[in-house]
């Protein structure tokens, strides 16, 4: 599996990526050059795809647990 430096990413989110299982960060690294985003800038949609692609949203009538077991499921050593 490719190892991804994460000193790339924007600092809003360095500290998040750093946190992501490896295989989520090459995910959101590839989703951020499908939308044509760069690395290492900051917007809402970067934000936005982000959070899509760890499970970092509420769906409307869901248990509060349902979203916490997405985020453990994506991040390395981080409960929440």
């Amino acid at each position: 599996m490719e190892n991804l430096n994460t000193n790339f990413w924007n600092h809003e989110y360095r500290h998040e990526m750093r946190g992501l299982k490896p295989n989520l960060q090459i995910e959101v690294k590839k989703t951020f050059e499908e939308f044509d985003l760069n690395l290492n800038e900051k917007s809402d949609l970067h934000y936005q795809l982000i959070c899509e692609i760890v499970g970092d949203y509420t769906i409307e009538g869901e248990n509060k647990n349902e979203r916490i077991a997405r985020l453990n499921k994506s991040y390395l050593n981080f409960k929440f």
